[in-house]
């Protein structure tokens, strides 16, 4: 197979991919916590108390939901620095947050 077929077929799956995810529904909380890493700088991450912090609720609330988030690829976690680090959160690498439909989901 040449690199040309290889490139096509990575291009259909991210846009399955990324038309899937569109129509996931969202919670409110699950809108605004994706609102809030998606105000992030590409490499930047925000550990869990901090996710927590700006949402406005526990650290565990928090933890859950970008658990939840997690399962379906729309945020990624990670640890920086071992185990015992926090997990940091960032959006998942394929999606892109509409602006519109955040704000209207707040209204």
């Amino acid at each position: 197979m040449d690199e040309t077929y290889w490139q096509a077929r990575c291009r259909a799956a991210e846009d399955a991919l990324r038309r899937a995810r569109s129509r996931l529904w969202l919670s409110p909380a699950r809108r605004r916590a994706l609102a809030v890493l998606a105000q992030l700088k590409p490499g930047e991450s925000l550990a869990t108390c901090q996710v927590a912090e700006r949402l406005g609720c526990g650290a565990l609330a928090a933890l859950r939901l970008m658990h939840r988030l997690s399962a379906v690829g729309l945020v990624d976690g990670e640890r920086q620095g071992g185990p015992s680090a926090p997990l940091r959160w960032s959006l998942g690498h394929l999606v892109v947050v509409d602006e519109l439909a955040l704000e209207s989901s707040a209204e």
